[in-house]
């Protein structure tokens, strides 16, 4: 069988391969295909955010969101449980919900031929059923699809789709003891947030993020008590950390980064795999972004602030700062994205102070790789 050569494959070449390099390349970018692999493979298989616990206080009360292109809801039951399921009803796919929060009352009913759902996720009105389906239709057969939900420092709500990913502690591993000294549990969201759709493959903006090297020299800040200098990074499974200390003489002792003795002495940039960058700046701050793939060239970024002491104007402050970061990055990321069209190009090597980025990449591609293994979406007291 043939194979048809791909415009990288015909301009091979002119630019030399680096070898040994992770960050990414052209060819991954823009490709169909590609990109819905990794939205079942890796987006699928991974722990996603998918909002707070600040919406989720009420029986009825739901968020939805999505994990790769599926669109999921979260939602309080009558009990007080938190459940999770896919936003899709079960007879024509119809998302039953659209607002990314609210109250749906007693029952989820899908707008376009009125199943109705218990909270619990039960099918519980089918109209006209016996007319329509006949004496042997059981609803039992079409109950929504469950999917894994964990909340994380009392705040933050994760979502998984497989069932054999571990849980969400494991996940974050040595990040997770850091974050219960910071008192996530205890503060409120800011009302305002960032939510924008930008034109970027999703990995541009996660292998940017996770890039120390670009920081002084795309956001300056003259005059900053962080010392960019002073960076250090570590990035180990699932998570990545960067700190930029404010003295850059601290001495990083046995404990870094997640150490007591480092909570307050620098600002931590961490990543959770494959979607947010936790921000804290310091202890009883958080910022979230949230990066949510679309299409091979469309990702929306979700930033969201949380402070403790309730400073309306720290908080919008420091939104304005983030908000300013996001677009000095995202103006970056246009002309990567320009650049990164060309079927002839090869990047070049990692410095160290890429090295999160590409650790992120490795794994991105990993995930892509490892075949899907037998039950990774089956869960018990799944809908048949």
């Amino acid at each position: 069988m043939s194979i048809t050569p791909t415009p990288h494959d015909d301009a091979a070449g002119l630019v030399p391969e680096t070898a040994g390099t992770s960050l990414l390349e052209p060819r991954e970018v823009f490709d169909q295909q590609l990109f819905e692999r990794e939205m079942v493979r890796v987006h699928g298989r991974s722990w996603i955010l998918l909002g707070d616990t600040e919406d989720l206080e009420q029986p009825g009360d739901y968020i939805t969101a999505r994990i790769g292109l599926q669109k999921v809801i979260v939602i309080v039951g009558r009990d007080g449980s938190l459940r999770g399921f896919l936003n899709s009803c079960r007879h024509r796919a119809s998302s039953l919900c659209d607002d990314p929060a609210g109250n749906t009352g007693r029952f989820l009913t899908c707008p376009y031929h009125q199943w109705s759902y218990r909270l619990n996720g039960e099918l519980a009105v089918v109209p006209d059923q016996d007319r329509m389906y006949g004496p042997d239709f059981d609803r039992a057969d079409y109950s929504l699809v469950p999917i894994r939900i964990e909340v994380g420092w009392g705040k933050l709500v994760f979502g998984c789709l497989s069932a054999r990913t571990p849980s969400l502690r494991d996940w974050v591993a040595d990040l997770g003891p850091r974050y219960d000294r910071m008192g996530i549990e205890s503060t409120r969201r800011h009302p305002r947030e960032l939510d924008q759709v930008y034109t970027m493959n999703w990995k541009v903006f996660l292998e940017n993020a996770n890039d120390d090297y670009h920081v002084r020299f795309v956001h300056p800040r003259p005059g900053s008590q962080i010392d960019p200098l002073g960076t250090r990074n570590l990035a180990e499974g699932w998570v990545c950390s960067s700190y930029k200390p404010y003295d850059r003489d601290l001495d990083p002792g046995p404990d870094f980064p997640h150490g007591p003795s480092f909570d307050g002495t620098g600002f931590f940039a961490d990543f959770i795999f494959p979607s947010v960058n936790p921000l804290v700046p310091v202890p009883g701050q958080l910022v979230t972004v949230r990066n949510e793939p679309l299409t091979p060239t469309s990702t929306r970024l979700v930033t969201r602030v949380y402070t403790s002491d309730g400073d309306e104007v720290a908080a919008e402050e420091l939104l304005d700062e983030i908000d300013r970061t996001n677009t000095e990055d995202t103006d970056m990321i246009a002309v990567l994205m320009e650049g990164l069209r060309s079927p002839f190009l090869h990047v070049g090597p990692a410095a160290s102070w890429e090295r999160r980025s590409a650790h992120v990449m490795d794994m991105v591609r990993a995930e892509t790789a490892r075949e899907i293994a037998p039950g990774e979406f089956t869960h018990s007291g799944a809908a048949r």
